[in-house]
This record gives structure tokens, C-alpha cells and sequence, in this order.
């Protein structure tokens, strides 16, 4: 069954602070982690339950070769994308969006 997936706006906050971040830092870098972050959505997408549960409901997985990874949770309908955060914050910050 196909899940109709769910971007909270802090997310998408998140996704073009990142962006600009890495083409800051050289060019080409933001697209890349872009081009890696669509990858990993798109493995969501399709293999949702492949991603094991990491705390209580939440699932979370790494962006390729970036030090980010994508929180979010697995409804019966949805996939809802909560944040994208740095893996060197402590990983109680990881769940904290709301």
C-alpha cells in the first residue's frame, strides 16, 4: 500500500537550512545532499517497515554519506517526516519538534 507522505514545516525549514549550509561551505555540496536526502525518501517511501522502530514510534534513518538522519513516523496511511537532525546532537534532541 502506498502512504501518502507528510512534511512538517519545521522539516522543511530544516532541509533548506542544510542546503544552504552545504553551498556555503562549496559548490555543489547542497545539491548533493539534496540529490541524498530524495534518495532517502524515496527508500521510505517504498520500504517504510524496512526501517526499524528506534524510540517508541519513531523511525529513523541516515542520509547516505551525510551526519543526518530523518525522524518520522509510519501511520497506517502516512508517513509523517518530523525533523532532520545533525547524529552528533544528543539524540534526546532528535524528538523534539513540537
Amino acid at each position: 500500500m502506498k502512504h501518502v507522505l507528510h512534511y512538517h514545516s519545521q522539516t522543511e525549514d530544516q532541509l533548506s537550512e542544510i542546503m544552504l549550509w552545504y553551498e556555503e561551505q562549496q559548490s555543489g555540496l547542497g545539491t548533493s545532499f539534496l540529490d541524498e536526502f530524495d534518495q532517502t525518501i524515496k527508500h521510505i517511501c517504498d520500504f517504510p517497515e524496512a526501517v526499524e522502530v528506534r524510540r517508541k514510534k519513531y523511525r529513523v534513518v541516515k542520509i547516505g554519506k551525510f551526519p543526518y538522519v530523518i525522524v518520522f513516523e509510519l501511520n497506517k496511511k502516512s508517513i509523517e517526516v518530523y525533523s532532520i537532525t545533525h547524529t552528533s546532537r544528543h539524540p534526546g534532541k532528535r524528538f523534539k519538534w513540537r
